[in-house]
């Protein structure tokens, strides 16, 4: 499958404490086009980075230090800034 331009530009936030897994990730997404990758260890970061830039998709951990992966679902689920964003069956 082709990436558009515009799709390859959408930035992805890979959520994931291991390094090693984040860098496998990373370099598939590239090798499919993907060129805006943004990295975080744990969900705590994750929301800190998603305050401050907009994230297009997220790809996620999910046992992970300090906030684990639903956790972090359950933070972006309570964000009316994402409330539209959520798949209708995650709208509360």
């Amino acid at each position: 499958m082709k990436i558009t331009a515009e799709i390859a530009k959408k930035n992805i936030l890979i959520v994931e404490d291991a390094i090693s897994m984040r860098h496998t990730i990373k370099a598939s997404l590239r090798k499919q086009g993907f060129n805006s990758l943004i990295e975080a260890g744990d969900g705590e970061h994750a929301l800190k980075l998603m305050k401050s830039k907009k994230i297009n998709l997220v790809i996620c951990d999910w046992m992970m230090p300090n906030m684990s992966g639903p956790e972090l679902f359950e933070h972006i689920q309570s964000d009316k800034k994402y409330k539209k964003c959520l798949h209708p069956a995650h709208r509360q």
